[in-house]
């Protein structure tokens, strides 16, 4: 059992926090006191019979997995007691009796995803790290970063295992390939907990090349993707099983590329998707299934977001224009809920604008929409969605030379805006990655310390104690204690 304020283990090794906000809200907001005791909560009851009067209780689960306890309330005779979750659909409330109930949260609930963030500086190396990062997440747990050492000129690999809520939380590993200038334009895919995917641009080879391991990032391989010509910028992974797809940007010839691999890139095949104009840059690639390949990307010779599509696993490709409306699609980021459900975000140079696209439809038909306008925003954007409602972007404002994150809870309709990072000049090179609703994560660089940074946000679960006198009884302080105990 937990007294409100403390902490219990539960089985499992979960656990969940029970802290009253110093402050009592009654329903026209006005703040009475609280006892700094926070074993119970001392309420002066309104005078008026009937009058409610709400105390804001904020619950943590820390646990990798869903939680469930008892909360159980008492009060004095005559004071009546009921919860309500604050509007955030993360608890689920069931009544046992009068003054007890059964509240369930998701793994790792306290803060609402994409509000409040948590950021820890990754890599501070004496060189200059962090730039070309990519970020994916396994779970709430494990994650995973590439990123380029611009100062050597390697490319580098972190992980965490358990959340990455601390620098200490986060394996570096040195260096994956020293070989030549190697490391920019990363883009990591991990398929599991022990393999992942990197594909980068070799400068000095003016080559793409993909590095992988299978045992966690431990050791690695990395092989020759394609060298004919310029190839390997704006490089983007994605991968399924053993089935491995790899878009970027042909310099030579300026068209889009897509290389593809079924042994889980020991061998490869290149072909050349778009070769209409100069096409391929900012290129993004989602694979929803083993058969549906999308990538979007810039159109430079017409200034357009197009998206290249193939629903027999790379055989053949249609293309389209998602967006034409001045000069738009640089820093283009994909991600595809199912074979439908389509989220681009990307830049809109004309305007300095943030935007975005989606589609219901696999791509036939596109809605487009302003996301964010104020100043110059939308650079290095990077897109992430755990479900058809819930999508998060990640973007620097060159105006303020901060870290932004877009949330979007009703998929894409409506969106909201916070700044995450705002120390210094950050916010370059970020990307997001949402493996649940309740968790996201972002990799980015800090221009002003050349260090990688990383941040982390996990959802709220708040719920309102409501306290009601319903007797003659003289006004007076009124103490609720209360106790949560695990099932």
């Amino acid at each position: 059992m937990l007294l409100v304020g403390a902490v219990v283990l539960l089985s499992g090794g979960q656990s969940i926090v029970l802290s009253g906000v110093p402050s009592i809200v009654d329903v026209d907001e006005s703040t009475a006191t609280v006892s700094e005791d926070k074993t119970q909560f001392d309420v002066d009851v309104d005078s008026n019979l009937g009058e409610s009067q709400s105390i804001l209780v904020r619950l943590l689960n820390t646990a990798g997995n869903e939680a469930t306890s008892t909360l159980s309330l008492t009060a004095p005779t005559g004071v009546n007691m009921s919860v309500e979750e604050v509007d955030n659909n993360i608890l689920t409330i069931d009544d046992l009796g009068v003054s007890s109930w059964i509240l369930t949260m998701p793994a790792r609930s306290s803060i609402v995803a994409g509000e409040e963030w948590q950021t820890v500086t990754t890599d501070s190396d004496s060189n200059s790290v962090g730039q070309h990062t990519s970020i994916a997440a396994v779970d709430t747990d494990i994650t995973m970063i590439s990123y380029y050492d611009a100062t050597d000129g390697n490319l580098k690999f972190a992980r965490t295992v358990n959340g990455g809520e601390s620098a200490s939380d986060w394996t570096t590993v040195a260096s994956i390939v020293t070989s030549g200038d190697v490391g920019r334009y990363t883009d990591i895919a991990a398929v599991d907990s022990n393999t992942a995917h990197i594909s980068y641009y070799d400068v000095s080879n003016t080559a793409l090349k993909v590095a992988t391991t299978n045992d966690g990032g431990s050791n690695w391989s990395s092989a020759n993707v394609d060298s004919s010509g310029d190839v390997g910028r704006y490089t983007s992974i994605a991968a399924l099983n053993a089935n491995v797809f790899v878009s970027y940007y042909d310099a030579t010839n300026g068209d889009l590329v897509v290389a593809k691999s079924t042994n889980s890139g020991t061998s490869w095949t290149a072909n050349a998707v778009d070769s209409i104009g100069d096409v391929g840059m900012h290129t993004a690639i989602a694979l929803p299934d083993a058969d549906t390949v999308i990538v979007g990307y810039y159109d430079a010779t017409n200034q357009a977001l197009k998206i290249a599509r193939s629903i027999d696993g790379g055989g053949s490709w249609a293309t389209a224009v998602i967006d034409s409306s001045g000069d738009v699609g640089r820093e283009a980021s994909i991600v595809a809920v199912d074979a439908q459900t389509l989220f681009v975000s990307y830049y809109d140079a004309t305007n300095d604008d943030l935007k975005a696209a989606k589609s219901v439809d696999g791509g036939s038909a596109w809605s487009v929409s302003v996301i964010d306008s104020t100043g110059e925003v939308g650079r290095y954007a990077s897109i992430a969605a755990s479900d058809t409602s819930n999508v998060f972007i990640s973007y620097q404002s060159v105006t303020d030379s901060s870290l932004k994150v877009a949330r979007s809870t009703d998929g894409g309709g409506t969106w909201n805006l916070v700044t995450l990072d705002s120390t210094g000049g950050v916010g370059e090179y970020t990307s997001i990655t949402a493996p649940s609703a309740s968790a996201i994560a972002v990799s980015y660089y800090d221009g002003a310390n050349n260090n990688l940074k990383f941040a982390r946000s996990i959802r709220k679960a708040e719920l309102l104690i409501d306290v009601e006198r319903e007797t003659d009884d003289p006004v007076g302080l009124y103490t609720i204690s209360g106790a949560v105990t695990g099932q």
